[in-house]
């Protein structure tokens, strides 16, 4: 099995980090909610016909992604991490509304 074989399957396998890379944005300056994140997590694994991980997993293998740390806010959270749905554009001149 190459590395680039070896590479692919260990993604696809790892949902957690396909789950960031698809629907996330990693900046210092955001922050989400713990329940929001694990609910978004879950209805992409479903949409996708991937099989999540369990509660306690996903928090773990979010709090050791790199840029990412535990921040609590009212509620428990993670810093470092948005859905990109609410993610501020970060484009040069660029303004939400």
């Amino acid at each position: 099995m190459s590395c680039d074989v070896s590479t692919q399957y260990r993604e696809r396998l790892d949902t957690v980090a396909a789950f960031l890379g698809e629907e996330c944005v990693l900046l210092p300056t955001v922050w989400t909610p713990r329940p929001m994140l694990h609910a978004a997590y879950l209805r992409w694994a479903f949409a996708h016909k991937r099989t999540p991980v369990n509660v306690g997993a996903f928090y773990e293998r979010i709090g050791t992604h790199p840029g990412i740390y535990p921040q609590k806010s009212g509620v428990d959270g993670f810093g470092g991490v948005a859905l990109r749905a609410e993610a501020p554009d970060q484009r040069p001149g660029s303004a939400r509304r």
